[in-house]
């Protein structure tokens, strides 16, 4: 991703509460990203791009508090320096990632619907439980319809959204998610989310 993709998925996944918070979401999305590189150095013309005060949904940030919020995130356990001494997230800063960002992740109601259904299928193994519990937990807060127990249904365009969560989790090979105008027992989805068919 382009770093002005990486500021726009960051402003879009996060919301502001107080300027630390705010501080500790946008620098575990940029080491996810691989955009910082050490506790000591931010990447090659980061700052330069994105501007001197780095700006997220109106907060702005100096240069000297990422490096500040770095250190603050490797004393807490949630980056380390792996083999190449280059930052990573641990589990654990995995964990708060993927947190912030199922929390709030949204989909864009449309002002009218185009008459197809999103159906969302996933096969995932045992050994990525957690992934596919995170998964069935975002689908379940974007307000998606159960119709077998990992086949969801929705009826607004959701790839990106279905894809971005997928991606964090490493289990896109486990999902799949297909777009028809017709499925069976249409008329009681079509009551759940209140449209006529």
């Amino acid at each position: 991703m382009r770093y002005k993709e990486i500021k726009k998925a960051a402003e879009s996944f996060l919301q502001s509460n107080t300027a630390p918070a705010v501080m500790t979401k946008v620098v575990l999305v940029l080491i996810a990203a691989g955009l910082i590189i050490s506790v000591a150095v931010i990447a090659p013309n980061m700052f330069k791009i994105f501007g001197k005060n780095l700006k997220f949904r109106g907060t702005k940030f100096k240069e000297n508090k990422f490096k500040l919020t770095l250190q603050q995130l490797k004393y807490r356990g949630l980056v380390k320096l792996n083999q190449n001494q280059k930052l990573e997230l641990t589990p654990a800063g995995f964990r708060s990632l993927n947190n912030y960002l199922v929390k709030n992740i949204r989909v864009e109601k449309p002002k009218s619907w185009d008459g197809l259904w999103r159906i969302v299928l996933f096969d995932i193994p045992n050994e990525k439980r957690k992934a596919r519990d995170g998964l069935r937990y975002c689908i379940k807060n974007l307000g998606f319809y159960q119709f077998q127990k990992s086949v969801w249904v929705f009826p607004y365009p959701c790839r990106e959204e279905i894809e971005t969560v997928a991606s964090f989790w490493n289990i896109n090979k486990y999902v799949e998610l297909i777009e028809t105008d017709a499925i069976p027992n249409q008329n009681k989805v079509l009551d759940y989310f209140n449209l006529s068919g």
